[in-house]
């Protein structure tokens, strides 16, 4: 049996603990895995950064790295604890569900054996007629083929 590739299920995975779940000051946040052209405002942008092989080739495990981006944007007054805000939701939701549970990934054939939250990186970009502040959340995933 071959390793197959986890990296689209474990983003399809993470989109569906997301979706319509993410809120702040009680407006839902929306989800991109493609963010559309265009697009502005309060979003989270999610992608896969990396995969990787582990050592345990036997054991058909691999390190999926996500990164979900926080972003929010102003054109008026504005900081950056909304996207600290949001953040923090992502963060207590991708624990929460996939943090060491085991858990079946949808779609078969691998499950999650270990969830962690890696990095916290703080972008800001203000100009004259914008404030954008973005917080990019780097996870491994440690995921098992079963």
């Amino acid at each position: 049996m071959a390793m197959t590739d986890p990296a689209y299920k474990v983003l399809a995975s993470y989109y569906a603990a997301l979706n319509t779940k993410v809120t702040v000051d009680t407006v839902t946040i929306p989800i991109y895995t493609t963010t559309p052209k265009g697009t502005s405002g309060n979003r989270i942008e999610m992608s896969i950064v990396t995969q990787v092989p582990d050592d345990a080739k036997d054991a058909y495990i691999q390190d999926v790295i996500m990164s979900v981006d926080c972003i929010t944007e102003f054109t008026t007054r504005g900081s950056r604890k909304k996207s600290v805000d949001i953040s923090n939701a992502v963060i207590q939701l991708i624990i929460t569900t996939f943090g060491g549970s085991g858990l079946s990934i949808s779609g078969g054939g691998c499950k999650y054996i270990t969830t962690s939250l890696d990095n916290i990186s703080t972008l800001d970009e203000i100009t004259d007629t914008m404030k954008i502040y973005r917080r990019i959340l780097t996870f491994t995933n440690l995921i098992q083929q079963i």
